[in-house]
């Protein structure tokens, strides 16, 4: 293989600013700066050479490092371990930023798999045995190294390989499956799964004896339980292990936080329930205690029943995330992260009962089109069309929802199906399937509509009247999954490069109803839908869709980066910075969520200020009521004002801001100000990209029109 090509002068990449992450991706880091002239002790194959002996190292010592945790299960109560080392990395993560604890939650996970493939009967003699706190450090190290291990060994399967031809995309769903356990964020994706279980309810409890959506209610329950244990917690520790003084110097103050963070953990670890807990809970959620009993079973793995090598390929913990013993006895110690698995979950508990199985499918995709068509019509109003059909050789076609606007249609696919276990471990033939069910019909159907709007078809929506389409309008297709494919969105959303067909925009419904919630004006997130479009188009590889609207959010997705693909001459764009204002917000909406003291919400809110501010475009509001007025109007040049008006960097509004505050109720006094409203009367244009036209009536009353430069009048 060549050496990649050096990168050109004011070429930009990723750096590792953040603090040490949890997986050491100093490799990465190390090809990057080669790529990019800064950093070359080695040529590109001395560098090669060096990373293949690194990888084969990781995999041969992958299986010491899991039978040393295994080892040190074994020589203690791995019920209460497990507990602590799940509180231990829920107070790592509480106190470093998400980016650099990615995996750390899957590990924690691992380590569930860990105990429920150990024997029971030689555990139970160690359960309620104390053991030396320090272990806890121990066990969080050995955790960290195999993670960096998978880490290394499987990437060094794909390092060699060209990302265009597939490798990206197998890569980046390993990397999921190992590390990722985030389906969204935690009101959207409930949101989805109260929906689909929902629908399925009555038929469930006759099945199983309870309904679907009772899990989820466990689970907040459950979690309230949690937090108010942890909160005792903090109460107790901060009386029998007080703070040093803020005099003290460094190392004191060091000592005493990995103290805080060892006496923490073993205080606060989820205990095991059952007996009185199970009646109390019960009866707080309503339900008799058979159906609770039956509830607590669908979401248990039981201890004794998981084949050790099971559990680093699909570890059944991961969607029964309760630890039961064979006395019943169960623990859960972190029922908050449920809701991302519990579609996955619900698949499990109905598989028995076919009937019950078709039920849940038919919801998924009914769910899929209802939710599409409810938030963009929460954006879009009556310019939302449900079923729309149009005639094809042999009968009717449908368009699941069709937006229609001035100069432009979002013509929208829903695919409720399910991503399947397989699929989600890169089972090549599952992940292939998938592929066709999901990406290449959804393309294939989302074409042949925008091929049948060229041609001027007639169109009918699900009341039977016509729509008279613009055949000329920019069309932006998008497929709208309700699972999370985040692999498909990043490498499948590119023109095929064989026919040179463009594909749709692919977005799960989770992501869509954050773009809903954050983007409430139909000129905001038509221009959103347009630039990821525009991405698509220039091959700009999207890894998190929050991450990409946030850095529009902050700058327009300048922060694009460009690296020399190592593979060809190509330059590979990407967004791979994590969007820190997205997840401030929504930790900071999930402290208010869980009713968090006030204290604690401001000292988050103290490290983390802009978690404060809603996401948010940051457009004049005069801009976007004269963007919104020329909608209302079915102005033509609606859309190109939009788009180019959602290319202006936030910070180049600021004169706009300060000459319309000047402005506000009546005419500027003073000279200067006479001569910006002279100017701006006459055309004041922003950033190169739009040209502001101001006028102030004698009454005070504000007229601004929006139109785009030349250089602003390019959508594609």
């Amino acid at each position: 293989m060549s050496p990649p090509r050096r990168a050109r002068p004011g070429q930009r990449r990723l750096r590792p600013d953040n603090p040490p992450s949890y997986l050491d991706n100093r490799w990465q880091y190390e090809l990057e700066r080669y790529v990019a002239g800064e950093f070359s002790p080695r040529s590109w194959f001395e560098w090669l050479t060096s990373f293949r002996r690194a990888a084969e190292e990781a995999a041969a010592d992958l299986p010491h490092a899991c039978a040393e945790l295994r080892s040190l299960l074994d020589s203690v109560d791995p019920i209460a371990m497990y507990g602590a080392m799940d509180v231990y990395d829920a107070m790592r993560r509480s106190h470093m930023p998400g980016p650099a604890n990615f995996g750390s939650d899957a590990m924690v996970e691992l380590m569930a798999g860990f105990v429920v493939s150990s024997d029971e009967i030689s555990m139970l003699p160690r359960i309620d045995e104390r053991f030396d706190p320090w272990l806890v450090q121990e066990c969080d190290a050995l955790l960290q190294r195999i993670a960096n291990l998978r880490y290394l060994a499987s990437t060094a399967k794909y390092v060699e390989s060209d990302p265009k031809g597939g490798a990206g995309l197998r890569r980046m769903i390993e990397l999921e499956h190992n590390f990722d356990r985030m389906a969204g964020f935690d009101p959207h994706v409930r949101r989805v799964a109260v929906e689909v279980l929902g629908r399925v309810d009555d038929r469930a409890k006759v099945e199983l004896g309870f309904k679907l959506t009772e899990s989820l209610r466990f689970a907040h329950l459950y979690n309230q339980v949690r937090i108010r244990h942890a909160r005792r917690t903090d109460a107790y520790l901060a009386e029998a292990y007080p703070s040093p003084a803020a005099d003290e110097p460094p190392a004191v103050q060091e000592s005493w936080m990995v103290g805080h963070f060892v006496l923490w953990a073993l205080n606060a670890n989820a205990p095991l329930e059952g007996g009185v807990v199970d009646e109390a809970l019960a009866e707080n959620l309503g339900l008799d205690p058979d159906a609770f009993q039956s509830v607590i079973a669908s979401l248990s793995t039981r201890v004794g029943t998981v084949e050790p090598d099971q559990i680093h390929t699909d570890n059944p913990v991961r969607v029964r995330p309760i630890v039961k013993l064979s006395s019943g006895e169960w623990m859960w110690p972190r029922p908050v992260d449920f809701v991302h698995v519990a579609l996955e979950w619900a698949h499990g508990a109905v598989t028995p009962h076919p009937r019950l199985v078709s039920a849940l499918d038919k919801a998924r995709q009914r769910t899929a089109e209802d939710l599409t068509e409810e938030l963009l019509r929460e954006v879009f109003g009556e310019r939302v069309y449900r079923s729309v059909t149009y005639p094809v050789e042999q009968s009717d076609a449908e368009v699941d929802v069709l937006v229609r606007l001035p100069g432009a249609l979002l013509v929208v696919e829903c695919k409720g199906g399910r991503i399947s276990r397989e699929g989600r471990r890169g089972a090549p033939h599952r992940v292939d399937r998938h592929i066709k069910d999901i990406v290449e019909r959804a393309n294939d159907q989302n074409g042949r509509t925008i091929r049948a709007i060229r041609d001027g078809a007639p169109f009918v929506d699900a009341r039977g009247r016509s729509l008279d389409l613009d055949a000329n309008s920019v069309i932006l297709p998008i497929t709208v999954t309700l699972d999370r494919v985040d692999p498909f969105g990043a490498y499948l959303g590119f023109a095929d490069a064989e026919s040179g067909v463009e594909r749709s925009w692919i977005i799960s419904l989770a992501d869509l109803i954050m773009l809903a919630e954050l983007l409430p004006s139909p000129s905001d997130f038509v221009a959103y839908v347009a630039k990821r479009r525009q991405m698509l188009r220039d091959e700009v590889l999207v890894y998190v869709e929050a991450d990409a609207l946030g850095a529009w959010f902050e700058d327009r997705l300048s922060s694009i980066a460009a690296v020399s693909d190592p593979h060809n001459d190509r330059v590979t764009r990407l967004l791979r910075e994590t969007s820190e204002w997205m997840n401030d917000y929504y930790a900071i909406e999930a402290l208010r969520r869980s009713d968090a003291p006030q204290d604690e919400v401001d000292d988050y809110l103290r490290d983390h200020p802009m978690g404060g501010q809603k996401p948010a475009t940051r457009l004049p509001s005069a801009v976007i009521r004269s963007l919104d007025g020329l909608l209302q109007q079915e102005d033509p040049t609606w859309l190109a004002a939009t788009c180019a008006a959602l290319e202006v960097r936030p910070s180049a509004w600021k004169p706009v801001r300060r000459l319309l505050d000047a402005v506000d109720g009546g005419p500027p006094t003073g000279r200067r100000k006479s001569r910006q409203m002279r100017r701006a009367a006459s055309g004041y244009e922003v950033d190169g990209r739009v040209t502001l036209t101001i006028d102030v009536a004698s009454t005070g009353e504000l007229s601004l029109q929006v139109a785009p430069t030349r250089q602003g009048l390019n959508v594609r």
